[in-house]
């Protein structure tokens, strides 16, 4: 029994000597492959030729599986020695390796870098399910070469699926499932172009995207036609959401300004002269100090220095008539 178990730690003493002695070979002198510490694959499978460099025949062997995309796993010198022998394949190890680390490297992106690309494919805003769990791709991919398809949608639910595709070449596709719900939106007005004060704002200065409709307040500008002849209060930029008390009308009556403010109110037409106390555009109503009796009234621009008046409709037939 003793002797048995010597001679067992003989043979173990021997296959270690050969795999860890930088030597492994029936030939002495004759230039061998190397095993190799470190292997990256991109096919299915690891072969001898890329766990030993420098052979030629016999490296198509396959050994085991590759590892999954973005995946390692090691292989121990010993079992590619065991294996290697029943193919009669040589090789050395000099630098005494003792298992091998292979890797099938990927390029990983987040199923929220896929948002855009469904979202189009869907034609819907959405928000994804579990954002950051990873996809792996082979290095030479790019999300836009994952295939999309079993797309479901449920509107009432406000729930969309999609079954996204990874294509490998030699290899079984792999897929994943990726969930989320729809986002209802709203088009709303930008400007195209950063705006300072004073600049008028046209149809072709507007473009129009997609926003949240529940990001939506009531300060917000959503119709073209209460932006288109506006202009900023201060500079805005291009692409920020613009809110109504960022704008104002073009002034055309200035602070100080001579003006005219006229009214037509149950038969009693009258024109006085008074003068702006604030700047206006069109539109705006502002207050006007009546020159002869330095009475305030609050006139809307109708034009460039003329305003009608429009706090008459109180006033009685007398005190119209001392208006002028």
């Amino acid at each position: 029994m003793k002797d048995k178990k010597m001679k067992n730690l003989i043979k173990l003493a021997i296959i270690s000597a050969l795999i860890f002695s930088g030597f492994f070979s029936s030939y002495a002198g004759t230039s061998l492959p190397e095993l190799k510490g470190f292997v990256k694959v991109s096919s299915q499978n690891i072969t001898l030729g890329d766990l030993l460099e420098g052979l030629d025949v016999g490296r198509d062997i396959v050994v085991a599986k590759a590892p999954t995309l973005g995946k390692k796993l090691t292989i121990s010198a010993k079992f590619i020695l065991t294996f290697s022998k029943k193919h009669n394949i040589n090789w050395r190890n000099s630098r005494n390796i003792k298992r091998v680390t292979v890797q099938n490297p990927a390029k990983s992106i987040r199923y929220i870098d896929l948002k855009n690309i469904i979202s189009k494919k869907i034609k819907s805003s959405i928000e994804i399910y579990n954002p950051y769990k990873m996809i792996y791709l082979p290095r030479a991919l790019s999300a836009n070469d994952l295939k999309l398809s079993n797309i479901k949608i449920d509107r009432k639910a406000n729930k969309f699926t999609v079954k996204v595709t990874i294509p490998q070449k030699g290899t079984i596709e792999k897929n994943h499932i990726l969930t989320g719900h729809l986002i209802k939106t709203t088009m709303i007005p930008f400007l195209n172009k950063d705006f300072h004060a004073g600049q008028k704002i046209t149809s072709n200065d507007i473009l129009w995207r997609a926003m949240p409709t529940s990001q939506i307040s009531r300060n917000m500008i959503i119709k073209s036609k209460d932006l288109i002849g506006m202009t900023p209060r201060r500079r805005l930029k291009s692409g920020r959401v613009i809110k109504i008390t960022d704008l104002k009308r073009p002034t055309i009556i200035k602070k100080g300004a001579i003006v005219s403010l006229s009214f037509n109110v149950r038969g009693i037409s009258l024109t006085i002269t008074g003068k702006a106390i604030q700047d206006g555009g069109y539109g705006d109503i502002i207050p006007v100090m009546n020159l002869k009796s330095h009475k305030t009234l609050q006139g809307m621009i109708i034009s460039k220095n003329r305003l009608r008046i429009v706090t008459v409709n109180s006033f009685n037939n007398n005190q119209l008539a001392h208006l002028n």
